[in-house]
């Protein structure tokens, strides 16, 4: 770069000597010939693209209006009229960095880098509170005024995955979904920066990439010489599992505090997590009364389990209660952006009819756990849903699929993509239609008169059913389930066939002449505790106690129906929704 020194910038800076340089540009410092005795560090920037110079320059806006005395200042900022490059005008610290306090050789006493760790964790602290984390703390980013009060500086890389390589968390190498806003990146940064305070050198310095990241995932760098509790501390602070390092700035500020790692885990959070897998066990057995007491008293214990919240997000998500779902899984995802629901978010995002997402969710989780039959069967219906029927017959065409649901899932694809039923039971794999849904299916297909009519716009897919993986499971055949439903002027019936349907057809179990009423208007799926009402495509719409179904609806306890203007109502015997 060119020479600043003796240079008058924006006409009241005298540049007196360069302070760094690195890659993002120079480090200057000057003398404000307006304020007397008033010296500055002047960032000049190489990089000169707009959008980023002003992504540079808000960031930089927000961290000067939080105005906490342990974050270099921010001044404002200028544009050489010459070369036209940002400058930022920042709090000169006239004691320099934390790289200075190093010896070379020798460590630091582990009291004073503490002392030091403390002040870090609570501007840091601080700072993520508000959105942002650093990605590059570093003894060169860690300033120090005439008076020897620390501050942070060089937030130029902040919210970005980037920074140093020595000090950057492993997963920052090896995931390609960390989130921006994980602050255990810095919790990684800090841990090695104390560390190389301790040690007077940095063990992770002159490495090969390769060799660099596999001495990050073993682990093994922190020298037995240091006294036990600090070796304890920072094997926590910089493990290659962000899941078990500290979760928060406060929890490693406790650490250092008290010289100790904590061994008892908060007791709350350990109830929260014992109740969520007790409801985990409810919804296996669809007790979704008794489930969801269980995940509520998990998260009044502890509103931030990880679990709990990703319990909350698969039982509503069970019951079709997506808005609920999404809430608590995005809660999970803030809480810890590394854990695993990419199934639970595909399937959401199928019932939101977001099948690209859902597609790639579905994919990633199925990379992972291939054996997932209930992931695959979601996949399935994906690929069902956008008429791409023959990548649908394939994928549910497989020997280790031990689910009955695939079978009709299999035959509706190859059904919707031209074939002829009953060439397709022939087959080995459907010798005996015992399967419900696949009854259900061929009575549609050939009814007479028909409900579907490619003419009227009524399309025959639209009286299938596509069977879910919750109705679909290889298991002894269950005990049968009443639903009783009355109607009006008729009385009541109890039903224990797996699937009621309803319409004006008299092919339809429940059959009602009134011209409001589609011919095949909604069917009643039927299982132990798991009662669903589906709208097939109806005219005038089906509706549960005065709200529409769109596509399905979980039945809970006693509900009003309404198809067309006839009114009905259902309800499962008594304690079937415990």
């Amino acid at each position: 770069m060119e020479d600043f020194d003796h240079r008058l910038l924006d006409g009241k800076y005298e540049v007196i000597r360069g302070l760094g340089e690195g890659a993002f540009g120079r480090v200057l410092l000057a003398k404000d010939i307006v304020i007397q005795d008033h010296f500055v560090a002047i960032k000049v920037l190489k990089d000169q693209d707009p959008e980023r110079q002003q992504a540079l320059i808000d960031e930089m806006t927000l961290l000067a209006n939080l105005q906490n005395p342990s974050i270099v200042t921010f001044h404002h900022h200028f544009k050489d009229k010459d070369n036209g490059r940002l400058h930022l005008v920042m709090e000169y610290c006239a004691d320099g960095s934390l790289r200075k306090k190093i010896q070379r050789g020798k460590g630091l006493e582990p009291n004073l880098v503490f002392q030091w760790g403390i002040q870090l964790a609570d501007v840091l602290d601080f700072v993520h509170n508000n959105g942002i984390v650093h990605h590059d703390i570093k003894p060169d980013n860690i300033l120090f005024t005439s008076n020897e009060h620390l501050k942070v500086g060089d937030f130029g890389v902040a919210n970005k995955n980037i920074g140093t390589l020595p000090y950057m968390a492993p997963e920052l190498f090896t995931e390609d979904n960390v989130s921006i806003h994980d602050r255990r990146i810095d919790i990684y940064a800090l841990g090695i920066t104390l560390l190389e305070l301790a040690c007077g050198n940095n063990p992770l310095f002159g490495l090969s990439p390769n060799e660099l990241l596999l001495r990050k995932l073993r682990g093994d760098f922190i020298p037995s010489e240091l006294p036990r509790w600090v070796q304890e501390i920072l094997l926590k602070a910089t493990h290659s599992t962000p899941e078990l390092r500290f979760q928060t700035m406060m929890e490693f500020r406790e650490a250092m505090t008290s010289k100790t790692v904590p061994l008892i885990i908060d007791s709350k959070r350990v109830e929260a997590h014992k109740l969520s897998i007790a409801s985990e066990k409810l919804i296996a057995k669809k007790k979704w009364i008794k489930a969801e007491k269980l995940i509520t008293a998990a998260l009044e214990r502890y509103p931030d389990s990880v679990p709990a919240n990703v319990t909350a997000g698969k039982l509503h998500m069970r019951l079709k209660q997506i808005e609920k779902a999404k809430a608590f899984l995005d809660h999970a995802l803030r809480l810890n952006p590394r854990v695993n629901i990419q199934k639970e978010l595909g399937w959401i995002n199928l019932d939101m009819g977001k099948y690209s997402i859902a597609i790639s969710l579905l994919n990633d989780h199925l990379h992972r756990e291939p054996l997932d039959a209930e992931a695959q069967n979601l996949l399935v219906h994906c690929f069902y849903a956008t008429d791409r029927y023959e990548l649908g017959a394939d994928l549910s065409d497989q020997d280790f699929l031990n689910a009955d649901c695939f079978l009709n899932n299999h035959f509706l694809c190859r059904v919707l993509a031209g074939e002829k039923p009953e060439n397709i039971l022939k087959e080995r794999y459907i010798k005996s239609p015992d399967n419900p849904f696949i009854e259900y299916n061929l009575g549609v297909i050939n009814e007479n008169p028909k409900s579907w009519n490619t003419d009227d716009r009524i399309s025959l897919k639209s009286k299938l059913l596509f069977q879910d993986f919750r109705f679909g499971k290889k298991r002894k055949q269950p005990q049968a389930n009443k639903v009783s439903i009355e109607i009006p002027k008729q009385g009541k019936n109890d039903y224990s066939q797996t699937i009621i349907s309803i319409g004006r057809n008299p092919s339809n179990m429940i059959s009602d002449s009134d011209n409001s009423v589609s011919r095949r208007h909604c069917v009643i799926v039927n299982y132990p505790n798991d009662v669903w009402i589906y709208d097939l495509n109806s005219t005038g719409g089906t509706f549960i106690n005065g709200e529409r179904v769109y596509g399905k609806m979980f039945l809970l306890g006693v509900c009003e129906l309404t198809i067309g203007k006839c009114h009905l109502r259902v309800s499962s015997e008594a304690g079937l929704l415990v």
